[in-house]
């Protein structure tokens, strides 16, 4: 439902902004990406936080792949993707520690440049 709604505001030139389109499809995509791996491989659908992990850095690397496809250097929108995923959860940390947000592991940091260069490469070298 949201994707529907993001490619028709994209469409139509909603007022919503280039990146909150983009950012939405390719989350959206990423969740759709991260159910299908579920699905072909059973054994990636654990109920624990390792299958919690896949999923967000599906979704972020989706995420990233939009941004990387507008902005004019990929490693911002890799950046920008892993502010936005840490934005909000300070809450979860001890009371008076100094940006004490939830982080992500270098891990899925290490998912997150590739996606994004790809989706700039798609867009700025192969597109004439």
């Amino acid at each position: 439902k949201v994707l529907v709604c993001c490619i028709a505001s994209l469409c139509g030139g909603a007022t919503l902004g280039l990146e909150a389109g983009l950012g939405a499809t390719g989350a959206a995509l990423g969740h759709i990406l991260a159910k299908l791996m579920m699905k072909m491989f059973p054994s990636l659908a654990s109920p624990d936080d390792e299958a919690d992990l896949r999923r967000r850095t599906y979704i972020l690397c989706g995420i990233a792949g939009a941004f990387g496809s507008i902005l004019p250097a990929p490693f911002v929108s890799a950046l920008l993707v892993a502010e936005v995923a840490a934005a909000g959860t300070e809450q979860h940390a001890p009371r008076g520690e100094f940006m004490a947000g939830r982080k992500l592991p270098k891990k899925v940091l290490t998912y997150l440049v590739p996606a994004s260069t790809f989706a700039f490469v798609a867009r700025y070298v192969l597109e004439p």
